[in-house]
């Protein structure tokens, strides 16, 4: 079976209005499904493509937001923490499964700071990674490669506008 990073996320086609979804193939994720490690996806392009909207597709959630961050909230008191007392705290509240979503991550610096907080322990759990810099998508992706996000074609925004607007109908001549 070959994934894409779409397909990780559980993003349709249509969402994106981008044809060329699944030529980006990453089977080699499925062969190391099994690792005790996260899966580390990133998505980059230019500001303005929609990486943060292909993101919260799924994961922006109500329900999912409020007991995660419940959960993480109710643990961490003091607003003064070093950068290593955080990635502490944030390992030991990650001790499940989980699925962190990291935006704007703007260098490597930042994600380098943060990485140790995610626990090798944690089989099936996910952190997806939205920068506009290509070197922080290449730095942090573990199995699959980083996804590119491109600008779309003439035909592709067209039936996105189309299905948005008019709910796959055809648009009106009188338009």
């Amino acid at each position: 079976m070959q994934l894409t990073v779409l397909d990780l996320l559980g993003v349709p086609k249509l969402d994106l209005g981008r044809s060329d979804r699944n030529e980006q193939s990453t089977s080699e994720a499925e062969q190391h499904s099994d690792e005790n490690s996260p899966e580390i996806v990133s998505i980059h392009g230019k500001l303005g493509l929609g990486k943060t909207p292909l993101a919260r597709k799924d994961y922006n959630k109500k329900e999912v937001l409020i007991s995660v961050l419940s959960a993480f909230i109710k643990d961490i008191r003091d607003h003064n923490m070093s950068v290593k007392d955080l990635v502490a705290k944030v390992r030991e509240t990650l001790k499940y499964e989980y699925l962190i979503v990291m935006d704007d991550v703007g260098d490597t610096k930042a994600w380098e700071d943060l990485k140790d907080a995610f626990p090798d322990y944690s089989k099936g759990s996910r952190v997806l990674i939205i920068t506009p810099q290509v070197s922080v998508a290449q730095r942090a992706a573990t199995k699959t490669d980083p996804y590119p996000l491109r600008f779309m074609k003439q035909e592709e925004a067209e039936e996105l506008l189309r299905t948005k607007i008019f709910n796959e109908n055809e648009c009106p001549q009188k338009l």
